[in-house]
């Protein structure tokens, strides 16, 4: 019983991370452009490629708990948020 509990635990988290970040992704857009470093040099690299897969995890760990719920909005707010950080994500290659 206590691993369904730490499932359920890791999921909420996912999701609240999932809105977190595209907040944050938000607010530094509009404060002072894209936080990645310029993939110009190897370790610019590494760094986005080790963000694209802490954001994986996070989204599927999200999305599980969005699903649970029986109201449309978790899942409309997870959405919104895998959309908006994968939108800057991708716009941060090409800026």
């Amino acid at each position: 019983m206590a691993n369904w509990e730490f499932r359920k635990f890791l999921n909420v988290l996912g999701f609240i991370a999932v809105v977190l970040i595209a907040l944050a992704w938000i607010i530094g857009l509009a404060v002072g452009g894209i936080g990645f470093a310029k993939p110009g040099a190897f370790q610019g690299w590494l760094v986005f490629v080790g963000n694209i897969f802490a954001y994986f995890i996070t989204a599927v760990a999200g999305y599980y708990f969005a699903r649970s719920k029986r109201s449309i909005w978790y899942l409309i707010t997870y959405i919104v948020a895998v959309v908006v950080i994968a939108v800057i994500v991708i716009l941060s290659v090409f800026l």
